[in-house]
């Protein structure tokens, strides 16, 4: 039998319980259990079972069959420049980042000739922790100075006016937290001036989090609402000079006028690392009005 798609198909069977495998390689056999026996004889009975429908995702299946397959599953190679078949790196690429591999494991790719390896290992030790919440209060009397910095340079934001307080306790409550952890945490501002570069790009991020000599950028931002200090540089364009054809009316009078409140906190630039999560979103939720809110970092 060509391909490897049959090994897909008997992991699968295995884990069901309908087959046993043995060997590996080009010497590994399949045979059939009494379960598969007695499977194979009601579906060519009277009464044959009706197919399930899959409801699992293509991501959270890729991990069953890897497990099915004791941990080790290869699969056929798209090639370099070849638009055909699945890419199964970027779907094990997914399935680390949406939580589907079991805790305490990582789900790594290597091409071997046409072949490409995914395989189950231990989880990187430090990076496998559990989630701790972290409370945002509801009102500050004092801003943490990366907090404080995030505020008032507008032209950074990529979040509402309405939304900015919340913000700024997220940010105010991260920082904190950080440094209760052990972590260094600076702002971006910070950061550039000590490189001597005020130029500011959205991958540089807000916050800046060192963790044992790794730095991850962190920004803050809400769905649908563009960068304030973009849209107010290209307003005082507008006003100061004729505007030309080529430019296209503006859709939006208010740089936040579609924000939609719905925040998230995403890990930019090359501090994020593969294989962990870099954006979380939904995270951030609301506890009774005298209550203050939680995180999950």
């Amino acid at each position: 039998m060509d391909g490897t798609f049959h090994r897909i198909s008997a992991a699968a069977l295995r884990n069901r319980g309908l087959l046993t495998t043995s060997g590996r390689g080009p010497t590994w056999e399949a045979r059939i259990t009494p379960a598969g026996t007695e499977y194979l004889a009601r579906v060519d009975g009277p009464s044959a079972p009706i197919p399930r429908q899959a409801n699992t995702s293509l991501t959270q299946q890729l991990v069953d069959e890897v497990v099915a397959g004791g941990g080790v599953l290869r699969v056929p190679s798209r090639g370099w420049g070849s638009a055909a078949g699945v890419d199964y790196e970027q779907r094990a690429r997914m399935a680390q980042l949406h939580g589907k591999v079991p805790a305490g494991q990582r789900l790594t790719t290597r091409y071997l000739g046409a072949e490409l390896e995914l395989r189950l290992e231990a989880a990187i030790p430090g990076t496998d922790v559990a989630l701790r919440p972290v409370p945002v209060p509801k009102r500050l009397t004092r801003l943490h100075p990366v907090a404080q910095a995030f505020r008032e340079d507008v032209a950074k934001h990529f979040v509402s006016r309405a939304q900015l307080p919340r913000c700024v306790r997220i940010v105010h409550a991260l920082s904190i937290e950080a440094e209760h952890r052990g972590f260094a945490v600076t702002s971006v501002q910070t950061e550039l001036a000590e490189r001597g570069d005020r130029r500011w790009r959205s991958d540089d991020g807000h916050l800046i989090v060192t963790i044992r000599g790794h730095r991850y950028r962190l920004k803050v931002s809400e769905e649908k609402v563009s960068n304030r200090g973009t849209f107010d540089a290209e307003t005082a364009y507008r006003r100061s000079v004729r505007v030309p054809q080529y430019l296209k009316a503006r859709e939006r009078t208010r740089y936040d006028e579609a924000g939609t409140g719905r925040l998230q906190i995403s890990c930019d630039g090359y501090g994020r690392r593969g294989g962990r999560p870099a954006t979380w979103a939904g995270i951030i939720y609301l506890t009774p009005s005298d209550a203050p809110s939680m995180i999950h970092p």
